[in-house]
């Protein structure tokens, strides 16, 4: 069995947070994904990194 290497994690630039969560996150959109940032509120930009991901 060979073992797999390091998972690259995805990043995005100039993310603008469009909304808020429920449990208080801000919600922003990159390409495909809708992403969950913690510490951030609509009408924020940031740069945000990926560390986990669901189907």
């Amino acid at each position: 069995m060979m073992s797999r290497g390091p998972k690259k994690s995805k990043f995005f630039e100039n993310v603008a947070i469009i909304d808020i969560a429920e449990e208080g996150k801000g919600v922003g959109k990159a390409d495909d994904f809708v992403l969950f940032v913690d510490k951030a509120v609509p009408g924020d930009i940031a740069d945000v990194e990926v560390f986990r991901s669901k189907k």
